[in-house]
């Protein structure tokens, strides 16, 4: 899915982290405590799975990190501070870690 002109939100230049790797704890401990959307991909960057946070996208990352299943299969994490988006990105990468059916 690409969005049809700039007036539209792109995932790729608004307020988006770079990959960071999910054992990098440094700049795991840099993001920002609000809400957001993260994305867990494999080293290829191909996305695992896309979910949303609420109110504080840096605890959840974490807690999928260390406790979660979702980012099994993934080494890199990109954060978007975007809630809004994740039935797109949902509906675009299709990541095998989500529900079926969701977006």
């Amino acid at each position: 899915m690409e969005w049809e002109n700039k007036d539209q939100k792109d995932w790729r230049v608004t307020g988006t982290t770079q990959w960071i790797n999910k054992n990098d704890s440094d700049k795991l401990d840099r993001l920002k405590e609000e809400a957001g959307i993260y994305i867990f991909a494999d080293r290829n960057h191909r996305v695992k799975y896309v979910g949303r946070a609420s109110y504080n996208v840096k605890q959840r990352v974490k807690f999928q990190i260390n406790q979660g299943e979702k980012a099994r299969g993934a080494s890199l994490v990109k954060v978007l501070y975007s809630p809004d988006l994740e039935a797109d990105l949902i509906t675009k990468y299709q990541p095998a870690n989500n529900v079926q059916g969701k977006g």
